[in-house]
């Protein structure tokens, strides 16, 4: 899978600095023939083939069959590299599809950088945003695992999206009983819901309340997702901070404290009294 990604990314490269090669994978394409990146991936999806044959062999072999307890083997070793790859594939087709995301993306002052660890796409979708004037303005919502984002599409850009702002899911909530008060002077407000984050607080209409149930849904279990793992790693670090002050006060510290310091005053009493032999001696 390492080699396969690095391909794929040697070959995106090439295509967006050599406009010969992009031509002719262009017109490859449009003839009907595969494009590279397909066949690259071709010897990775032949893995679960293979699981598949082995584990037909094995229903196949009898039990009492020499070669038995190595296609069983066979069929677990397979199954495990499977199931490696398949994860490593599926966190590339992600921050993939970041990076697309990402370089849609663009701001007065460079572009947002939102690829990051653990970061997964989840969905996006077409909204409105309420300005301070009360008018709807039409945005772009991009939902990702621990933030969400929201841009406005560009008309000297065809594609591509004006980065506004985004809100972290840590410390975060989300509510649409109170974006109805809020907006009850508004045609639609039944579908809008608030969005209050440690940087901001914004409200979005949906074009339906099913699509506003979606979304805070959603929203909602991505924060108690993102509060689980804070604390999981927050107990974590405390745990390992209390194992190391209990390994340093620990029954076994102490005699290994006792030993080092009875073998220090044996050392110094043996020079003393070799000292003592020598002048004796003199």
């Amino acid at each position: 899978t390492n080699n396969y990604e690095y391909g794929v990314n040697k070959l995106l490269n090439l295509f967006e600095t050599n406009k010969e090669a992009k031509a002719v994978a262009d017109a490859a394409s449009k003839s009907g023939v595969k494009d590279i990146a397909s066949l690259m991936i071709n010897p990775i999806q032949r893995l679960p083939r293979y699981v598949l044959f082995l584990k037909e062999l094995a229903k196949c072999t009898p039990e009492s069959h020499l070669d038995a307890p190595n296609i069983k083997l066979a069929v677990k070793q397979f199954e495990e590299v499977a199931a490696h790859v398949n994860e490593r594939l599926r966190k590339h087709e992600n921050n993939s599809k970041v990076l697309e995301i990402q370089s849609k993306l663009w701001k007065v002052r460079g572009s947002p950088c939102l690829l990051s660890p653990g970061r997964r796409y989840i969905m996006e979708g077409k909204m409105y945003k309420i300005r301070s004037s009360g008018v709807l303005a039409e945005v772009h919502v991009f939902l990702f695992s621990d933030i969400l984002v929201y841009a406005t599409q560009t008309v000297l850009l065809p594609g591509r999206y004006h980065y506004r702002n985004q809100f972290e899911f840590y410390g975060a909530k989300v509510s649409d009983i109170e974006a109805r008060q809020q907006t009850a002077f508004i045609h639609g407000s039944q579908s809008a819901f608030t969005i209050s984050s440690p940087n901001g607080v914004r409200t979005f209409v949906c074009d339906s309340q099913n699509q506003r149930d979606v979304w805070v849904n959603t929203i909602n279990e991505l924060i108690t997702e993102k509060r689980d793992k804070i604390r999981s790693m927050e107990i974590h670090r405390k745990s390992n901070s209390h194992k190391s002050v209990t390994i340093e006060g620990s029954p076994i510290m102490a005699e290994a404290e006792r030993r080092i310091k009875s073998l220090s005053l044996r050392r110094r009493s043996n020079e003393e009294n070799l000292a003592g032999d020598r002048a004796a001696a003199v």
